[in-house]
């Protein structure tokens, strides 16, 4: 297992540089994630870059034996690219154009967004896609991250069309596919067709739910845009990878995984688990555990889904929380040993790499009151210390990287049923992912290890198939649980 840390050097004097590294080298870390939100550094002004820092920044670190995952920093544009072309602010369900300020304040399908953001790429693939240092590659960061996978600027309408009439051929399927007899909704032209906000009532949930995959399908668009600039640039030894969100829904992460060399995640265990009423139902006596481990069902269900949504290969974690998080409800510090504790947990899950978020405290912005496996004035937090902990574990660690998992089980997830049912609910307080943690939660508890695959896998390495809800079941489904249970498998609907 190879252990690395997110840092930003751009934050930090140069002459801090060397001794960050070392540090980093004596703790044990093989890997650093870099540039994620570098940008407006790398290109102050339109076309105007400075690569010196960086170029400065990857020669330090590579100078202690450490290997790079440089991201591509299209997560935030600069406030230059966002004054000098507002047509790429998102637009929220209000109606309302964003503003910069924060992070992922774009819209995936922006035309004049995606070619800023192929001219990024390639410059920087271009300058380092051959670099000996560099390991691989980091697309974006946490795609859908703040709701952003939604949006209702007049870029979406007009590819929303186009992709509506890619997927039906005529109006008229259109309008008998989504019903729109139904309170005197039939379509004429493409053209009538807006997206599903700002309605005077509840909007037709066939319009809503087509607009759920196209936005999915607009940030796999997306992320294969970076994809293609890349690969023609860079060496065939390094990685491409995106960072999910351990419990996130508004995304295809089976479609986003397709053409990436393997998954990667964000794991924050605390902060997950003081949101996990999205799990539990609220009648449910919550399971007791020690204030600051998370609640390792919650924990253990995202690196599931991580292993699975790309079978046959190991996933990363690519932000592993090593003390408290700032974004939660308490925010509860830590004790030592925690962070050697999540660091085995997702070991034993399927993990090949765990990078913990972040070398150092920052001093400033949103961040400043997360931790880093440095406090804020560069001393060792609990981090740290549990990193020296483990160096006497690194040969047992590897030993168990190389296992396969073989789980005998399988949960069925598909994300279109998932947007239905959140669509129409038809109770206040089902969700299917709720429904799906159940049947989780119980088999963990029984000691029975469970897959989560998606309604296409192969499964016939399995025993046991669950289905939780087949309520958009298409004949591919029925064919192949079919086929399972005539080869002796025992299906549960």
């Amino acid at each position: 297992m190879q252990l690395g840390v997110c840092y930003y050097p751009e934050h930090w004097p140069p002459e801090r540089w060397p001794v960050d590294a070392a540090l980093m080298r004596n703790a044990g870390l093989s890997l650093v994630r870099i540039a994620d939100f570098a940008w407006a550094a790398m290109e102050p002004r339109e076309g105007e870059f400075t690569w010196d820092w960086l170029d400065k920044a990857i020669d330090v670190l590579a100078a202690e034996g450490l290997k790079i995952i440089l991201c591509t920093p299209t997560a935030s544009p600069p406030p230059w690219l966002c004054r000098a072309y507002p047509e790429i602010l998102p637009v929220d369900d209000q109606g309302r154009r964003r503003h910069t300020g924060s992070r992922k304040h774009y819209c995936h399908s922006n035309e004049t967004y995606r070619k800023h953001t192929a001219r990024i790429v390639f410059a920087m693939a271009s300058r380092y896609g051959k670099h000996p240092a560099v390991a691989g590659w980091q697309i974006d960061n946490e795609f859908g991250w703040a709701g952003s996978t939604h949006c209702y600027c007049e870029s979406c309408t007009w590819a929303f069309r186009s992709w509506l009439e890619i997927k039906y051929g005529t109006i008229e399927a259109l309008n008998n596919a989504w019903g729109t007899v139904f309170w005197s909704q039939i379509y004429g032209e493409w053209s009538e067709i807006e997206l599903p906000n700002l309605t005077v009532g509840e909007p037709n949930p066939s319009h809503m739910l087509d607009f759920y995959r196209f936005s999915s399908d607009s940030i796999v668009s997306y992320q294969q845009l970076q994809i293609t600039t890349l690969q023609p640039h860079i060496s065939k030894h390094q990685f491409v990878t995106t960072n999910y969100m351990s419990q996130f829904t508004d995304l295809n992460y089976y479609d986003l995984a397709g053409p990436l060399d393997f998954v990667s995640m964000s794991s924050y265990p605390t902060g997950h688990a003081e949101s996990r009423s999205s799990l539990y139902m609220p009648s449910s006596v919550l399971p007791a555990f020690a204030y600051d481990v998370g609640d390792p069902y919650v924990t253990a269900m995202g690196y599931t889904l991580m292993r699975c949504y790309k079978p046959q290969r190991p996933f990363w974690v690519m932000e592993q929380q090593c003390g408290n998080v700032n974004w939660s409800t308490y925010n509860t510090g830590i004790r030592p040993g925690t962070v050697r504790l999540w660091t085995w947990h997702a070991l034993a899950s399927g993990a090949d790499a765990a990078i913990y978020f972040r070398w150092r405290a920052g001093l400033y912005a949103q961040e400043q009151l997360h931790s880093g496996l440095l406090h804020h004035d560069a001393s060792p937090a609990v981090g740290l210390n549990d990193l020296e902990e483990m160096k006497a574990e690194r040969t047992l660690m590897s030993e168990i990287a190389s296992a396969q998992h073989d789980g005998k089980i399988a949960l069925l997830l598909d994300y279109d049923t998932l947007w239905a049912i959140q669509l129409q609910p038809h109770h206040g307080d089902f969700t299917y992912k709720r429904l799906l943690f159940i049947y989780y939660r119980a088999l963990q508890r029984l000691g029975l290890p469970a897959d989560i695959v998606s309604t296409g896998a192969d499964l016939s390495p399995y025993k046991l198939v669950i289905t939780p809800s087949a309520y958009l079941a298409k004949d591919q489904l029925a064919n192949s649980l079919k086929t399972f249970a005539e080869a002796g498998g025992t299906v549960l609907l």
